[in-house]
């Protein structure tokens, strides 16, 4: 059996029965195994639970939380997800001295490549300055792998690592409508580096934004930009490039999202984040185009 290493790994997951086998799988083959890995069941009613004790049984590095019934929310609930697994871990680590200098948060529909974490805790031992790292998106769509625009400058929050001082400087994750924007912000504005590597990539199993529908996926992806701050002249130029491809409703369906958040004044509070999601992010996106 490979040498556990020192990193904790948590994974949201909510009615994934279809395809938690194949995510379990790839981090049970990788290179470097995390010393603990919480997965959290979002009050499923299918076949994940089972699923999730079959894995704790046969790798006692494995551990469950299990939450109550609920909606599957790609908004603020999603954080509380992912917090009630990083408390459960940080718990589990301090009861039983489990040492770690590294953080790892994992969507329940990624496959990894076996040397996934290996790369970016070795990037991260080599770079100190760097604080928040991921792999590159590949989307598996239609029986077709899919590279869907991506920037360097963010990371991913579908299979990210955090070292463990940037989190804590940082806040942790908190309670958001989008915590890894949040997060990558907070980590810049702290003087840290942060990086979405393209030299490794990890498959995601559907479509970003799909769970639910594209529908609901891109009226969330509006919520989210209007949340941070983007402006609403950005808002129309996004809704206008994903109008005039298929599937051409994917840009009313953001415009959707985002005026509803507008017109009920749901934005973040905190100033540094949203200038930077109202002024200099929406340059970064341009430049590159």
């Amino acid at each position: 059996m490979p040498e556990m290493n020192d990193y904790i790994l948590v994974t949201p997951a909510k009615n994934e029965e279809e395809i938690l086998d194949k995510c379990i799988e790839s981090v049970a083959s990788q290179i470097k195994l995390p010393s603990l890995w919480v997965i959290v069941d979002d009050g499923s009613d299918d076949g994940t639970p089972e699923i999730i004790q079959k894995a704790s049984s046969r790798y006692q590095w494995i551990k469950s939380v299990r939450l109550g019934p609920s909606k599957r929310d790609l908004g603020a609930h999603y954080s509380y997800v992912c917090i009630e697994g990083f408390k459960a871990a940080t718990d589990i680590c301090s009861r039983e001295n489990i040492d770690y200098r590294f953080i790892a948060l994992q969507d329940a529909d990624i496959v990894l490549p076996t040397n996934y974490y290996e790369y970016l805790i070795e990037k991260l031992v080599q770079y100190p300055s760097f604080g928040i790292l991921s792999g590159s998106t590949t989307c598996l769509v239609n029986d077709k792998f899919i590279c869907p625009d991506q920037s360097e400058k963010l990371p991913s929050g579908a299979a990210r690592v955090w070292r463990k001082e940037c989190f804590e400087e940082t806040g942790g994750y908190i309670p958001a409508f989008a915590p890894d924007s949040v997060s990558n912000i907070k980590a810049k504005l702290k003087g840290w580096s942060i990086r979405r590597c393209s030299e490794i990539s990890f498959v995601q199993l559907r479509e970003t934004a799909s769970a639910k529908g594209l529908w609901n996926g891109w009226a969330s992806i509006g919520k989210r930009n209007y949340y941070l701050g983007f402006p609403l002249y950005f808002a129309f130029m996004k809704a206008l490039k994903h109008s005039v491809r298929p599937p051409f409703y994917l840009g009313a369906a953001y415009l959707s999202g985002y005026f509803s958040f507008l017109l009920k004044g749901k934005q973040i509070q905190e100033k540094d984040i949203l200038h930077y999601y109202r002024h200099m992010r929406p340059k970064e996106l341009i430049r590159k185009k």
